[in-house]
């Protein structure tokens, strides 16, 4: 049995099971955030063949960069150039697109996660 949660509610129950942890309130959104997107996509990582330079099973490494801080947007702006630039060049998708679309899914439809995964989640709130 399922139970459907709004993707909104979980990242909230996360946040709220990782500030009651001791986690770091910069931290807690980050990983709250990366824990609801691995429950609404399965695997953290896009589950491959072994071909190519594609590996599959690999893990992830966020490095978080707010442009919009430290200066007068010259950095936001050539950020925008380069990911321009790299589509117009033929690459259809940037890393970040399908979580972006899984994410836009989850918040207009929910997320349905596990009765036991459900009543764990409750029981630490």
């Amino acid at each position: 049995m399922t139970v459907l949660m709004s993707f909104r509610e979980l990242v909230m129950v996360l946040q709220e099971i990782f500030e009651m942890n001791g986690v770091s309130r910069e931290n807690v959104a980050i990983l709250a955030e990366n824990c609801a997107a691995c429950e609404r996509d399965g695997s953290s990582s896009h589950v491959t063949e072994c071909r190519g330079t594609q590996t599959p099973k690999t893990g992830q490494l966020f490095i978080v960069i707010d442009p919009e801080r430290g200066g007068n947007g010259v950095f936001r702006d050539r950020v925008s150039q380069v990911s321009a630039m790299v589509r117009v060049a033929g690459q259809e998708r940037l890393p970040g697109d399908r979580r972006i679309e899984h994410r836009a899914k989850a918040m207009r439809e929910g997320i349905r996660i596990s009765s036991d995964n459900y009543e764990m989640l409750q029981s630490y709130v």
